[in-house]
């Protein structure tokens, strides 16, 4: 395959990285919450083939506009997890930054694809340091919240088709996504409490603090960091497409996408949990479906 080419397959890598940071940053309402939000949630990413690339340039213009809102509403949790003056506005910044200067998506996808692998083995080690912390009287299913965080992060596999070719549709990253987001919930309930997951900004933070010796703080520090770089990155490179079909060069997209992203971050404008939820429902799968894949005729 060509250098300048993205690949499906490095796409879905990319892709499950940018979702790791985010399923476990906002898996704190338990894994029941979590499973029930995942069979709810993940089918919509199904109803529709691929529609972002025959939209027109008005209903691009709103999905290169949703892109920004969400990208100030999502990247200001990274600050979290590296806790001292000034990070929480500093690291959103820099993962902003680094993910409008990473080259295009094709670059992007390969670095996404890498760093997944990266992070995989931190996540792993943190995941299986916590399995011996669990307490089991914490595994009881509790009726825990479905976040906007944790919806939304479940609604990503539905963009995969705006960042590939047309004829390749989505990747398929639908199960992967349901099992992270399950399995970030389980670990979290098991070794901080409900109480707790559910009551703290950052609890995948908590739980590397609470693990003890072993620098498992910074490694999970970096690990969800590269994830949230996987995540600014995915929705940066999603919103630079989008500006792209309603007009725009290339560069111009990516200057302004990030000019607006980090006006947006600088002066704390965020939405709201619902009107982020009902957006991205409307935006990432009503939108699309109203511009069905047409069928060849032989």
């Amino acid at each position: 395959m060509s250098r300048n080419k993205i690949a499906p397959r490095q796409v879905k890598l990319w892709l499950i990285l940018a979702s790791t940071a985010a399923l476990a940053h906002y898996g704190g309402g338990g894994y029941m919450a979590a499973a029930l939000a995942a069979g709810a949630i993940l089918p919509l990413n199904l109803l529709f083939d691929d529609g972002f690339h025959r939209m027109g340039k008005f209903a691009s213009f709103l999905e290169w506009g949703w892109m920004v809102l969400i990208l100030a509403r999502f990247l200001p949790a990274s600050g979290a997890y590296w806790p001292g003056q000034g990070s929480g506005l500093a690291v959103p910044m820099t993962l902003l930054v680094l993910a409008a200067f990473a080259g295009g998506k094709e670059k992007s996808a390969r670095t996404g694809s890498t760093l997944f692998w990266l992070a995989g083995l931190m996540l792993l080690a943190i995941a299986l340091a916590a399995v011996g912390q669990i307490e089991p009287r914490w595994m009881a299913p509790v009726p825990g919240e479905w976040s906007a965080g944790l919806i939304v992060t479940l609604l990503l596999p539905a963009l995969s088709s705006a960042l590939l070719p047309e004829e390749e549709g989505k990747s398929g990253t639908v199960l992967w996504t349901g099992v992270i987001a399950v399995a970030a919930a389980a670990i979290l309930q098991g070794t901080l409490g409900t109480t707790v997951a559910m009551n703290t900004a950052a609890p995948l933070y908590e739980l590397g603090r609470g693990l003890g010796k072993g620098g498992f703080e910074i490694l999970v520090s970096v690990a969800a960091t590269l994830g949230w770089y996987g995540l600014a990155s995915f929705l940066f490179e999603a919103a630079a497409a989008f500006a792209e079909q309603w007009g725009t060069e290339a560069r111009t997209g990516r200057i302004l996408t990030l000019a607006v992203s980090a006006a947006l971050i600088a002066l704390g404008v965020t939405i709201e949990g619902r009107i982020a939820t009902g957006g991205s429902l409307v935006m990432w799968i009503l939108l699309p479906m109203l511009h069905p894949k047409k069928i060849k005729k032989r």
